[in-house]
């Protein structure tokens, strides 16, 4: 039985793909379905996935948000931070949790966003003189966000899949916010969501592979402690 069980997850294994509206337009190669719930965060996104528990058993699940639903701007300091009920602990121990019905959770990174590109829509923009200072602000934020995310998942055992890349550009040892990539300073353009699919779809197999490898530990322990070998 725990022999064959890993073999029986992995060709029952179904590729999805979570978020809010920044996986609009996306469809990555191998992944079997994507689902956008336009505002979402990740607590709305593991919640979604632990209402649906026995149908997406045998699942590697990607979750892909905007920095929109994951920080808050202090108006009155024109400061952006982080949210603080993130807690990573508790984002890592629901993943955990959700291991044990066979659901592998991956957190894709984070990209910034631009306010005066965002806002130009406005008719009469408030703090339109600080846009600048609050996009630094965000991005920074971001950084030290998508760090958090990378260690979840490295605490998870998995690769982390860098969407932010394409947008948030490491060069020289410092990050160039490059917004043109961004539709409308938030959602991704066709060329950054070529690129996010491709980053998405490359940790696929290095994800299953980590799977095959937690799954053939765990079979190779069940059978010493059943005196199978």
């Amino acid at each position: 039985i725990y022999v064959h069980l890993w073999l029986v997850i992995f060709w029952q294994l179904k590729v999805r793909l979570l978020g809010n509206s920044m996986v609009r337009g996306m469809q990555p190669e191998n992944v079997d379905s994507v689902l956008c719930f336009p505002g979402a965060d990740w607590d709305f996104l593991l919640s979604y996935v632990c209402q649906h528990l026995i149908e997406w058993k045998s699942s590697l699940v990607y979750i892909l948000t905007g920095p929109v639903e994951l920080t808050v701007l202090d108006r009155s300091r024109r400061e952006v931070a982080l949210r603080q009920e993130y807690s990573y602990k508790a984002l890592e121990a629901r993943i955990t949790q959700l291991k044990k019905y066979q659901i592998y959770v991956v957190v894709c990174t984070a990209t910034p966003m631009h306010f005066s590109r965002y806002n130009s829509r406005c008719m009469n923009p408030l703090y339109i003189d600080y846009y600048e200072e609050m996009t630094e602000h965000l991005t920074q934020s971001v950084i030290k966000l998508n760090q958090a995310i990378t260690e979840t998942n490295r605490r998870n055992n998995f690769a982390t899949p860098f969407v932010h890349s394409f947008i948030l550009k490491r060069m020289r040892g410092e990050y160039k916010f490059r917004h043109q990539y961004l539709v409308d300073g938030l959602h991704p353009g066709m060329d950054a969501i070529r690129h996010m699919e491709t980053v998405i779809s490359e940790n696929i197999p290095k994800t299953i592979n980590k799977i095959i490898e937690e799954l053939d530990k765990f079979c190779q322990e069940k059978m010493l402690e059943h005196n199978i070998i």
